[in-house]
């Protein structure tokens, strides 16, 4: 029988490019799950580090220090670690409903610290979902403009 739980829509655009993505997601899913889905989303194939910015207040600025609570991880392999820094939370342990995400709000997710791929995240819809399996997987409800390769061709090398 199903069962309503949270349910969140996310849109999430690529920044300085014309590609964005609408992804379904239940309040149980995590920060992790959202970059997951993410990188499918975006037709990446290589793994890299990543973080979520949270804004902690009215301000907004692109410093690093003054973007807002971190959310990353400290290791590929095994995403839930805690992270040695403890002002830095853990994706992996935070789900979305933690987060109390109101239709409107932003924030933001870099991929790659090296490439710096910058995604403006925002929250486009919060309601009940019916949920047949516990197992419900996020959903790419939206997919507009080309992902750009995450890659050059190895020929540019």
């Amino acid at each position: 029988m199903p069962r309503p739980k949270t349910g969140y829509q996310l849109r999430i655009a690529l920044r300085g490019h014309r590609a964005s993505r609408t992804i379904c997601l239940l309040g149980s899913h995590t920060l992790h799950d959202l970059h997951e889905v993410i990188f499918l989303a975006f037709d990446r194939s290589d793994p890299h580090f990543y973080s979520f910015y949270l804004p902690t207040g009215r301000r907004r600025s692109r410093s690093s220090s003054a973007r807002g609570r971190e959310h990353s991880i400290c290791s590929l392999a095994r995403p839930r670690t805690k992270h040695p820094d403890p002002s830095v939370l853990t994706a992996a342990r935070t789900s979305l409903d933690s987060m109390n995400l109101k239709v409107g709000q932003r924030f933001e997710y870099l991929f790659d610290f090296g490439d710096h791929w910058w995604h403006d995240i925002e929250v486009v819809g919060r309601g009940l979902a019916m949920v047949h399996h516990a197992g419900a997987h996020p959903l790419i409800h939206d997919n507009r403009g080309k992902s750009p390769r995450q890659c050059g061709d190895l020929g540019e090398v």
